[in-house]
């Protein structure tokens, strides 16, 4: 996990466990493709980890609401990266990022099509290519 004033959820309950949750999605924000990495693993430990009433304050927090495509696709693209960290360990972070790029083949082309490319992008923009070319999984 990237380096930032970590919240850990797992000391507190209730509506408490959902804030804490959004502000560490939050603070991912700035760090590009692994911080949007992280916000997607972070979606899925919250999606198992809270009742239904405490993620859709999550999700209120986050602005997905648990029922969207987007908060769904996220949190299978969380799931994809924790069976490649349970499974490769240190290597995880080139190779989990790997995963996202072959799941999502046609983002980079889409990005380059339509003139929407930039030295760099923070995690939010990259959530916001994925929701906008509809690359959610079913």
């Amino acid at each position: 996990m990237n380096h930032f004033d970590f919240q850990d959820p797992y000391t507190v309950e209730g509506t408490e466990r959902a804030k804490r949750f959004a502000n560490n999605f939050k603070a991912q924000e700035l760090f590009g493709p692994s911080g949007f990495k992280e916000q997607c693993a972070i979606i899925r430990e919250a999606d198992g980890n809270l009742l239904p009433d405490h993620l859709e304050v999550f999700g209120a927090e986050i602005g997905h609401a648990p029922s969207s495509r987007a908060f769904k696709t996220f949190r299978e693209l969380g799931e994809r990266y924790h069976r490649w960290e349970t499974a490769f360990g240190s290597e995880s972070s080139s190779l989990a990022l790997f995963e996202v790029i072959y799941s999502l083949p046609v983002t980079f082309e889409y990005t380059f099509v339509h003139g929407e490319t930039r030295m760099y992008m923070d995690a939010g923009e990259l959530r916001e290519l994925v929701v906008k070319w509809g690359f959610c999984i079913d």
